[in-house]
């Protein structure tokens, strides 16, 4: 198991629409009833561990055998049970894209992995099939789907019930009781079948926390045994016997809600508003997604001293985005960014960035293609990680190489002036590619260059790393170490730091190295991370940086206006004494996906005296650019971003 940050949200007086809450509580006369019979809780006695009357109730209610269900603090404990009984360290849980957050949450709590498909353009054999070749412990997904109020079909479940004979399947019905598509009949039928529901959806009664889940007597009795006891308090279960009471009567409300849904949702499509795609629901809810954003800026209206200052202001002066395209260009996306192309007659893009740009812009060439659409794509090869095939460097990468040259040099001097030093661990960026890392090779000054270098290229051992740190700070009264952020990959799984999603986080590997030192040896350590700063360092752009990053530019617009389509303009170095580059041009089905990393040769050269490391590096950092001040602060440019 691992740690994770406290669910909570900042309400204030809001209804939760993100949480599909009513906007009006239960009708008077049942609160008056909840009141009326509330004294007959016992408040000083333990509730029903097995809520025997309100499975009874419930049983007698969906025509149902009480031995097929089991109550819990809301369908989340249900599902959070269950999927902690399949789920662990190397085994996958299979889901919809998007689908219910919280089947992420429970999966990296217990360090599972989650696999996910596209819900769009649903076909179910290529879902099974993408399933059974990842090899996937556990299946689910909820039915009407959350958020796009989608659904399965009960022909389909039954495939994917079939396939996957030999895991659990669940079937998350919260928003069931608003389309006639539940499962829970067939729950005696697959023997991997569960389907968990909710109080709070259709019976308005979020406050009370009132799920369950159903399936075979054997499964249930299999998760009896695990829950903790008296999971679902006497006031809960009061409430719940007085709803399910009351079935019928709140049932009406479901059905009003369906003939609204289905009214608003034709009005809708019979409007025909073009920019927006409208899903039909068999839930509550209508979901629909806008077709453009209009983010579109033109660049000729800035005036030309903020376009000048571009070349000496840091970060991303345009804004960027992680987001992915789907494997699936028929992904509903794809459609998207061609309306939008369409709309404004776009006929090229450039895309500047990294591993996952080049992938986004290979994407996109081979879908315009695929459509007939007239849109040229090229590529600009831009990272610090420097870890894109075929080009020499990647703009990025020499400036920031820079910052992190000398940045060890000033630090490893500040380590020297105490008579009793530190193990200093430096982290740098470059995630599975070390040649940012490596950079520190050039450094050849005895007393500042460091005393190790670790890349992610070599496997890393925590145990040798702190030897070597306790041995090295015995030797000389301190120690300098540079450490890759990529080599936290080999790191045990309990240092690891993961997000709320299951993924490990990259950043913080000095920290946890660090602790190790003092934990296993007394011995003060400083780990220093360079975080942004080596992105975003405006003394430390180089000249080569900032001319190379002109040039790929011009040479990948006169690529796009030329016809050229599905390439990335890379950066050849030419043989000779004196450093010389030419702008070329390469396909991106070679580059995209493709790590371009450290070979054995290279990292020999860094272990010794770092002659090859010097000859690449030294001609892309040895000169900076003279940047324009203002009040002893570099001037920096703010584009005023007018919209097409």
């Amino acid at each position: 198991m691992k740690t994770v940050d406290a669910y909570k949200v900042d309400r204030g007086s809001k209804v939760l629409l993100n949480a599909n809450e009513s906007y009006k509580n239960l009708p008077k006369h049942i609160i008056e009833e909840i009141k009326e019979g509330i004294e007959e809780v016992l408040f000083n006695r333990y509730p029903d561990s097995s809520a025997n009357l309100l499975t009874k109730t419930y049983a007698k209610a969906f025509n149902v055998s009480e031995d097929n269900v089991m109550f819990g603090n809301g369908s989340d404990e249900m599902l959070g049970l269950i999927i902690g009984l399949n789920i662990k360290e190397g085994r996958k849980l299979y889901t919809l894209n998007p689908d219910f957050s919280m089947y992420d949450y429970y999966t990296s709590f217990h360090q599972g992995t989650v696999l996910k498909y596209p819900i769009d353009n649903f076909d179910v054999d290529k879902f099974i099939q993408n399933g059974k070749e990842n090899n996937v412990s556990m299946v689910i997904f909820s039915n009407p789907n959350n958020p796009r109020g989608s659904l399965i079909s009960k022909e389909d479940i039954f495939k994917i019930l079939s396939s996957f004979n030999d895991i659990p399947v669940v079937v998350d019905e919260a928003y069931g009781e608003f389309c006639d598509c539940s499962m829970v009949d067939e729950i005696n039928n697959y023997s991997n079948l569960y389907v968990t529901k909710t109080l709070s959806k259709a019976y308005g009664v979020a406050g009370i926390r009132l799920g369950m889940i159903l399936s075979n007597k054997d499964n249930i009795n299999v998760l009896r045994s695990m829950k903790v006891p008296y999971n679902v308090n006497s006031v809960t279960q009061f409430i719940g016997i007085k709803i399910l009471e009351h079935k019928d009567e709140l049932d009406v409300y479901s059905k009003e809600i369906i003939e609204r849904r289905d009214e608003f949702y034709n009005e809708l499509v019979k409007r025909d508003y073009k920019d927006l795609i409208i899903y039909p629901s068999y839930a509550n809810f209508i979901y629909f997604r806008s077709n453009l954003k209009d983010e579109l800026i033109d660049l000729r209206k800035e005036d030309p001293e903020t376009i000048e200052l571009l070349k000496q202001t840091p970060a991303a002066a345009l804004g960027t985005t992680r987001y992915k395209l789907s494997e699936d260009i028929g992904d509903i996306d794809y459609q998207r960014i061609l309306n939008t192309c369409q709309k404004h007659n776009v006929g090229y893009l450039l895309v500047n960035g990294g591993n996952d740009s080049m992938d986004t812009c290979h994407k996109l060439s081979l879908f315009f293609a695929k459509v007939g659409y007239d849109c040229n794509v090229i590529g600009i090869p831009k990272t610090i990680d420097n870890d894109l095939a075929f080009t020499d460097h990647c703009l990025g990468f020499p400036s920031a190489a820079r910052y992190v040259v000398q940045s060890i040099q000033d630090i490893a001097l500040d380590n020297l002036v105490y008579s009793k030093g530190k193990v200093v661990i430096i982290e740098v960026m470059g995630r599975n590619a070390g040649w940012l890392t490596a950079a520190a090779a050039v450094i050849s000054e005895p007393h500042l260059k460091p005393d190790y270098i670790y890349v992610p290229e070599e496997r890393f051992d925590i145990n040798e790393f702190c030897e070597r740190a306790r041995r090295v700070y015995e030797e000389k009264g301190s120690a300098l170490f540079v450490v890759s952020e990529g080599v936290e990959a080999y790191l045990p799984l309990e240092n690891k730091k993961r997000d709320l999603f299951g993924h490990v986080q990259l950043g913080g590997v000095s920290g946890i190295l660090a602790g190790e030192i003092e934990r296993r040896y007394g011995i003060s350590t400083r780990p220093i991370e360079f975080s942004l700063l080596q992105r975003a360092g405006t003394e430390y752009i180089t000249r080569v940086h900032q001319e190379e990053a002109i040039q790929v530019s011009k040479k990948a617009v006169q690529a796009v206006v030329s016809g050229k389509t599905n390439k990335m303009v890379i950066i050849e170095r030419l043989e000779g004494p004196t450093y010389k580059v030419r702008y070329c041009l390469k396909e991106l089905s070679n580059i995209a996906n493709v790590e371009h990393k450290l070979t054995p040769e290279l990292i020999n050269d860094m272990r010794g005296n770092g002659i090859k490391i010097k000859e690449y590096l030294l001609p892309l950092i040895k000169d900076t650019i003279k940047l324009e001040y203002k009040d002893g602060r570099a001037k920096y440019a703010k584009l005023k971003k007018y919209r097409v």
